[in-house]
């Protein structure tokens, strides 16, 4: 019972305050150094992609960039991110195994069956430790690909998970599928996603995450961008607000472009991960745009 009064707690303070601006990437407050950002041309082999880890023994998530290489006919060779490394994967019936007592099964309604891009629900251990969390990995555009003006729109998949945290350590989750548009200016650097969601009990039908930051071949928060939700009235509102009193949050957005299937060329898809966390909740989201007509 106290994990449901703690839903709907959350619910109502989530539609009750103003727009504040967002902690940016890994919890810096201003972009990633441009240094940071460079983009080394390489193989067609390489992969790019996010990952959302949550620690078994504990409740909160941390967005990671992902590096990796494809084996080829869409299986993953080797991945890579924080201090972790995987290699030596192989298909079986339940997914892709690999080194470390790692696991990446394909997540249903994401991408096309046994093709990059994907996402993944990937697991693993270390030191003692369960991990698991939403993994989006993708063919890795070179820096020639990446378009220096003009803009693009990408459409695709969205779903969203609405957590509160419960003293027995059960906790309560609503989670909610949709669509998404991520609107790319390549001029300005910077980006802009919003999300149409439906079903699963949220207490809102979009999200909307402005200015995010073009950081080579991914699109991260920038630190001056803002947070906004909105209920199917149109009540408009920020994550975790009540009345004129903001609770304080911090955020994450972490995602990648995906290299066309025709190279060179700019690229044509992108996935990525988000995290929004308070003392109350969190809000936590995986998505990928839809597959190009064509497309392997």
């Amino acid at each position: 019972m106290e994990s449901r009064h703690q839903l709907r707690i959350m619910r109502t303070a989530l539609l009750a305050g103003l727009a504040l601006a967002v902690a940016g990437c890994g919890g810096a407050d201003d972009p990633e150094p441009v240094a940071a950002c460079a983009l080394a041309d390489g193989g067609d082999d390489r992969l790019s992609g996010a990952y959302l880890r949550q620690s078994e023994a504990a409740q909160g998530f941390e967005a990671l960039v992902v590096s990796g290489v494809e084996a080829g006919n869409g299986m993953l060779q080797s991945l890579a991110f924080d201090d972790q490394n995987f290699e030596k994967f192989k298909a079986g019936d339940g997914g892709l195994t690999g080194s470390g007592g790692s696991n990446a099964t394909a997540r249903a309604g994401f991408g096309a069956a046994g093709s990059l891009p994907a996402v993944y629900d990937f697991l693993y251990e270390a030191e003692g430790s369960a991990y698991a969390g939403a993994m989006v990995v993708g063919p890795m555009p070179d820096a020639a690909e990446i378009p220096g003006a003009g803009g693009a729109s990408h459409s695709g998949r969205i779903e969203v998970r609405l957590g509160a945290p419960a003293s027995d350590g059960q906790g309560m989750t609503a989670q909610a599928t949709g669509r998404f548009t991520l609107v790319v200016g390549y001029g300005t650097r910077r980006a802009e996603l919003n999300a149409e969601l439906s079903g699963g009990g949220l207490p809102f039908t979009r999200l909307r995450w402005t200015n995010l930051f073009l950081c080579g071949a991914r699109f991260v928060s920038s630190g001056q961008g803002q947070i906004t939700v909105s209920d199917a009235a149109g009540a408009t509102g920020q994550p975790f607000g009540q009345g004129d009193q903001p609770v304080p949050f911090r955020a994450a957005f972490e995602s990648s472009l995906f290299a066309s299937g025709e190279r060179p060329a700019p690229p044509d898809a992108v996935g990525g991960v988000f995290m929004i966390e308070s003392d109350v909740g969190a809000i936590t989201g995986v998505f990928l745009s839809d597959q190009p007509a064509g497309s392997p």
